[in-house]
């Protein structure tokens, strides 16, 4: 086999791979955690939060801010403004899905989507 077909074989194996693990991800559940059982060892997990909303803030950029409270605790998120497509209000009941990060040694939320 020469060094052509090898290098397009290559590629095209890992092109249908990757297809194969961004479908795979879509169809995974992602689970929901108490906001209380978050801890360092959660970082970089993606993870589904519900609770209530406060504190909701937007930036000039058009990020929003805002805290997310349960019975366990209470977490900040963050959602960027090319993820903002949702209306949130202070005192209303959703749930947040994204990666758990830090920030300033607080963990913090950055969200993928928000579900009212």
């Amino acid at each position: 086999m020469n060094d052509k077909k090898l290098a397009y074989l290559s590629l095209l194996s890992a092109v249908i791979g990757l297809l194969l693990l961004a479908g795979w991800s879509s169809v995974t559940p992602v689970p929901e955690r108490a906001i209380g059982s978050l801890t360092e060892a959660s970082l970089g997990e993606v993870v589904t939060v519900c609770g209530t909303v406060g504190g909701v803030k937007t930036n000039k950029d058009g990020h929003l801010f805002f805290s997310l409270t349960d019975d366990t605790g209470t977490i900040n998120v963050v959602k960027f403004a090319s993820r903002n497509k949702v209306n949130i209000e202070n005192n209303i009941a959703v749930c947040a899905t994204g990666e758990v990060t830090e920030y300033k040694d607080e963990l913090e939320l950055v969200a993928e989507g928000v579900d009212v």
